[in-house]
């Protein structure tokens, strides 16, 4: 049986009907959010057990999760894990999916964003914010309108200009 873990992160599902609590060595807890009842444990071997960041694709269908050096991708329905090693030299503090689904974004504390196509996990780009920021991004999000990326700086510095992802 499933026990419940002290949680760092935690995020709503589109729908509002679950909400993903991102754990200490336990992967990622779902929890029904209308009862409070715990659900499942999303995590794979393959990937790091401990989850700082955590995003439902729009659809509802995918869940993201990174910890030290992991990205992983849940197909809620199937519970396939798929895993990459993210390649980010310290821990993955933000993600986020493009509204189409296609794309998701990874940020770490090395300052670095990585972009990832979906369908197959694999890196089609990254940016460096050395230099250009003075702290971590710690949130990210993409803007539906143009799907730009945006990026939130810890430090409160002002909004980066939206940086256009390639698909």
């Amino acid at each position: 049986a499933d026990s419940v873990i002290p949680g760092f992160a935690g995020v709503f599902s589109p729908d509002g009907t679950q909400l993903a609590v991102g754990t200490e060595g336990a992967g990622v807890q779902l929890w029904n959010a209308d009862t409070g009842q715990f659900g499942r444990t999303i995590t794979s071997t393959d990937a790091s057990l401990t989850s700082w960041a955590i995003a439902f694709s729009a659809d509802g269908n995918y869940l993201a999760y990174g910890g030290d050096d992991t990205l992983a991708v849940a197909n809620l329905a199937t519970g396939e894990v798929r895993v990459v090693r993210s390649g980010h030299g310290d821990w993955v503090q933000a993600i986020a999916w493009s509204p189409d689904g296609a794309l998701i974004a990874t940020s770490s504390s090395d300052q670095v964003i990585r972009l990832w196509r979906n369908a197959d996990l694999h890196e089609i780009g990254k940016i460096e914010t050395t230099g250009v920021l003075t702290s971590n991004i710690n949130m990210l999000a993409f803007n539906s309108s143009a799907e730009g990326l945006l990026l939130f700086p810890a430090s409160g510095e002002q909004l980066m200009k939206k940086i256009q992802a390639a698909r």
